[in-house]
């Protein structure tokens, strides 16, 4: 048709009529086009949104009821003294962020509740609770665990209902227990006021993407909206307390407790590999035994940059592990809802009803005791027992632990019996029975007949034209 409008023979009311024609049709597509769109955002209007869930003050703390709570607990409890940190912004010394640290020492309960560098070389645990603002249950298992170190009652029910060890109570006098009920508060504030989605401070920066391993690289699908790192690493003041307080007690187990899936991880978080040594894969056993005793065995374990889903860069855990060399460094990831909607953060990252968050509360409570349980068999922490089991104490409650109790039975697992070679004794009978085997059959090759042990060197000669692998 527009060919036939540009063709000078034809007669000019004919092109005039093709013109219309054309301009009819033009309209009459965009009237369809039209039409259809208002059809769409028709559907759209009248699509039942979902139904996005609010927290329940009844359920979870506020930030403001949360603190009272854990002053309370501090309050009334002889074993826990909590220390204030507090550190400003460089490049802003008016975003001040404030962090709690509260520490069980039940060595000498009756002693005054003022805490030193006198822990008769105990071991040094620190949990990190709360570090991103939308995961409320974090700082509610956090806040749940200082009441098990001190409500005998509600440790008891949690032995009874998990089968725990009876000797709980001498693992956790033979630590001190350093704990941050909720590292990111100014991100807390931004969930109560309405954002549900915020995971970062108070400056929308992620506190989990600023420390300096692999800082600042971005993968294809960074979201700043998500994490942020910031404009330098270290550059909030969220980070930098997290590593002066690591710095300050020199944990020997670094925990840092999140919510969005159910995951046991090691590092690394910003590769896909894991640094395997003793002390990693004596970890790695245990949390696959966390795995199949409180999570039925569908807790993701191992490193997170292999199954989160994504690597992430400038993690708190792969700092203090890499940098800090702290020798157990974890993060776990406590509950995920899967099946939310996207926009719908609190449910996918919280339960929602009351014996929902009681349920998974308890059973991560417990987890945490199991885990600590399980220490003194671990090869970068059995020293430490055996060095605090020799110290001559007057203290009141259990008995800390002795040579036999700790050499004498695994504590995975529930496991008992047998002396135990440990696997440095199981190592020299392996070398032992090595060597005697060796020594047995070069003995045996010298009485084979010259002829015999040339045809079995022809036989044993790779093909070294079949397989490239041997042309070198």
């Amino acid at each position: 048709m527009i060919r036939l409008l540009s063709m000078n023979h034809v007669d000019k009311r004919i092109r005039i009529s093709l013109f219309l024609v054309l301009v009819l049709l033009v309209a009459s597509e965009s009237v369809e086009v039209e039409a259809a769109n208002a059809r769409v955002l028709q559907r759209k209007a009248t699509k039942p949104k979902p139904s996005l869930a609010q927290p329940d003050y009844t359920v979870y703390h506020t930030k403001k009821a949360f603190k009272d709570a854990v002053q309370r607990l501090v309050d009334s409890c002889t074993a826990l003294t909590m220390d204030m940190v507090s550190y400003a912004a460089d490049d802003d010394p008016s975003y001040v962020a404030n962090m709690s640290v509260v520490t069980f020492n039940n060595a000498d309960r009756s002693a005054s509740k003022s805490h030193g560098d006198d822990d008769d070389g105990r071991l040094h645990i620190l949990l990190d609770f709360g570090e991103h603002g939308r995961e409320l249950i974090s700082s509610e298992v956090g806040l749940s665990f200082l009441t098990s170190l001190c409500d005998g009652a509600y440790r008891q029910s949690l032995i009874s209902k998990y089968t725990l060890d009876d000797t709980i109570q001498d693992v956790l006098n033979a630590m001190v227990i350093h704990v941050i009920p909720m590292e990111n508060e100014h991100g807390r504030d931004k969930v109560e006021e309405g954002n549900l989605c915020e995971r970062k401070n108070g400056r929308g920066v992620d506190p989990n993407r600023n420390w300096p391993v692999d800082w600042g690289k971005k993968e294809p699908d960074y979201d700043p909206s998500e994490e942020y790192p910031g404009l330098r690493p270290f550059s909030e003041p969220e980070a930098v307390a997290v590593r002066e307080i690591v710095a300050t007690y020199n944990p020997d187990v670094f925990i840092n407790i999140h919510s969005g899936m159910e995951a046991l991880f090691v590092p690394y978080d910003h590769r896909k590999d894991i640094p395997y040594s003793e002390s990693v894969n004596a970890t790695l056993d245990r949390l696959k035994d966390l795995n199949t005793k409180f999570c039925n065995g569908s807790c993701s374990v191992g490193s997170g940059g292999a199954n989160v889903g994504y690597l992430a860069h400038g993690t708190a855990t792969d700092y203090i592990h890499q940098e800090m060399h702290v020798p157990i460094t974890m993060t776990w990831e406590i509950y995920g809802d899967f099946s939310a909607a996207y926009e719908d953060c609190f449910r996918s990252f919280n339960p929602v009803d009351k014996a929902h968050v009681g349920t998974f509360v308890d059973r991560w409570v417990a987890s945490v005791l199991y885990f600590l349980q399980t220490l003194p068999d671990h090869p970068s922490t059995r020293e430490r027992f055996l060095q605090t089991s020799h110290q001559a104490t007057s203290h009141e409650g259990p008995i800390i632990f002795d040579r036999k109790t700790i050499e004498g039975r695994s504590i995975i697992g529930g496991g008992g019996g047998g002396g135990g070679l440990g696997s440095a004794g199981m190592l020299c009978v392996f070398l032992f029975f090595f060597l005697l085997v060796y020594l047995c059959w070069n003995r045996a090759r010298r009485r084979i007949p010259p002829i015999m042990r040339g045809l079995r060197r022809q036989s044993d000669t790779p093909n070294k034209g079949a397989n490239p692998f041997y042309a070198v």
